[in-house]
C-alpha cells in the first residue's frame, strides 16, 4: 500500500486519482453495457458506461502523453521491489464477479450497487490503488510497488513508489527513469 494522508505524504493530482479510479472499475461498466440493467432502458445504460469507460480511458492516456511529451520524468532508485501484478486478480474477485452475477430488476437493488460502487471508490482512494487500470493490463506491462533505498541521501527519496514497466523483473539497486503518471505512479520510459 501507498502512503496515504494520514502523516505519511500526500499523494496530490487528486482529480487525476479520482478519475484513474474510475478508470479502474471500467470493466463493471463493460458488463452492464453489454448486460442492461432491466428497469433502466439501454438508450440511457449504454451511452452512459460509455462515457464512464471512455472518458476514464482518454485522461489516462492524455496523461501519459503529456507527461511524454513535457518529458515529466523523475530519476528513480530501487531499493526493495514487491511484485504488484497479484493485485489485479484481487481487483477482478473483489470487484467485478459480485457485480457482475447481480440482477439489477429495482430501483432498491439499483441504489445498492451504486452504493457498492461508492464503497470501492472510496477503498481504491483511501489505498491509493488508482494504478489498478485495464489499460496497463492491456499494454502489457507490470505493476511493481518500489522503496527506494535507505542510504541516508536526503535528494533520494524516502516514500514508496509504483513503477509500471513491460520488464519482466525490477532488479534492487538499479536506476529507472519513469513518466510521472501521479507523484506516486510511474510508466517507465522505454528506450
Amino acid at each position: 500500500m501507498l502512503p496515504n494522508r494520514r502523516g505519511r505524504g500526500r499523494e496530490g493530482f487528486q482529480i487525476g486519482r479520482l478519475i484513474m479510479v474510475l478508470s479502474s472499475i471500467s470493466p463493471l461498466f463493460l458488463l452492464w453495457a453489454i448486460k442492461g440493467i432491466s428497469i433502466v432502458p439501454d438508450v440511457y445504460v449504454i451511452p452512459c458506461c460509455a462515457l464512464i469507460i471512455v472518458l476514464p480511458a482518454a485522461f489516462v492516456l492524455g496523461r501519459i502523453r503529456v507527461a511524454k511529451k513535457q518529458r515529466d520524468t523523475r530519476r528513480l532508485r530501487v531499493g526493495t521491489v514487491a511484485n504488484y501484478d497479484y493485485h489485479a486478480l484481487t481487483y477482478i474477485f473483489a470487484m467485478l464477479l459480485p457485480f457482475y452475477r447481480q440482477d439489477i430488476d429495482t430501483v432498491r437493488e439499483l441504489a445498492a450497487i451504486l452504493v457498492a460502487i461508492v464503497f470501492i471508490i472510496i477503498i481504491f482512494w483511501y489505498l491509493n490503488l488508482h494504478y489498478m487500470n485495464v489499460i496497463f493490463v492491456l499494454g502489457r506491462y507490470k505493476t511493481y510497488l518500489v522503496h527506494p533505498p535507505v542510504d541516508g541521501n536526503p535528494y533520494g527519496g524516502t516514500m514508496p513508489y509504483v513503477l509500471i514497466s513491460r520488464r519482466p523483473n525490477i532488479i534492487p539497486d538499479d536506476v529507472v527513469i519513469g513518466y510521472r503518471v501521479t507523484n506516486t505512479v510511474y510508466l517507465e520510459e522505454h528506450k
